[in-house]
């Protein structure tokens, strides 16, 4: 089952689109027209629906809260 690689969401191999980049060989799982329009406008650490902007906002958290907690001792 691939994942998306913008959105991050596994989806069934029928389904989405596989992108294949003729030049470098890289190979890029859509599952849906939404991530394929966004592929092509934003980043998908900007997107608040992705995997990856939930990934970087949680271990951003945990820095802060470490941080905190060095500062007080």
């Amino acid at each position: 089952m691939p994942k998306c690689t913008f959105c991050g969401k596994d989806y069934e191999q029928h389904k989405g689109l596989t992108l294949v980049n003729s030049a470098t060989g890289k190979i890029t799982y859509l599952c849906s027209g939404k991530c394929k329009k966004n592929n092509n406008l934003r980043k998908s650490k900007k997107v608040k629906w992705t995997e990856t902007f939930h990934s970087i906002k949680s271990s951003k958290l945990e820095q802060q809260k470490q941080e905190k907690s060095d500062s007080e001792n």
